[in-house]
């Protein structure tokens, strides 16, 4: 299963300049979250993950799955590290893992948190302190469409912020 979502990723990443939809500047209400994504920045959607880049080629990508109540969320990230062939996993705040991966020559971070129902993956580009105006407007926008997603998407939004 974690080799499909890399898959998909990798898919996403790669056809993005090809099929990515250019945003107009309105609110996308999309399958789990709704988000404001401006006319500088693409975007596409791919099995409920939201893929985001600007004209700089910084991204953000964000995947919400069901939680499997068998694994603990550090076993997920590094079972998810390993299926990317990612560095180490190691805690990130309170209730967060990450790590960092490089697929050719684009390195980027994960992070991964979760609530009892979901985990959200979060892979940005590792040069988010130099996130154009653009782009940040579209990460900060997210919003969940349903209330008992909304505390989980709010932090790990939160956590990332600059």
């Amino acid at each position: 299963m974690l080799y499909k979502r890399f898959f998909i990723f990798l898919l996403l990443a790669v056809s993005l300049p090809a099929f990515a939809v250019h945003a107009a500047a309105k609110t996308y209400d999309l399958a789990l979250v709704t988000a404001d994504i401006p006319d500088s920045c693409n975007f596409m959607t791919r099995d409920g993950a939201l893929f985001v880049v600007d004209e700089e080629d910084h991204f953000f990508t964000l995947n919400i799955v069901d939680r499997d109540k068998n694994i603990s969320l550090e076993e997920y990230a590094q079972k998810l590290s390993q299926s990317l062939k990612g560095g180490p996993v190691s805690k990130v705040g309170e209730d967060g893992w990450g790590f960092l991966v490089k697929v050719a020559v684009v390195p980027f971070d994960v992070l991964v948190m979760a609530d009892d129902k979901h985990v959200i993956e979060l892979f940005t580009d590792v040069d988010r302190a130099e996130w154009p105006e653009d782009i940040t407007k579209a990460f900060n926008s997210m919003k969940s469409k349903t209330p008992e997603l909304a505390p989980l998407l709010d932090r790990i939004i939160a956590s990332r912020q600059k």
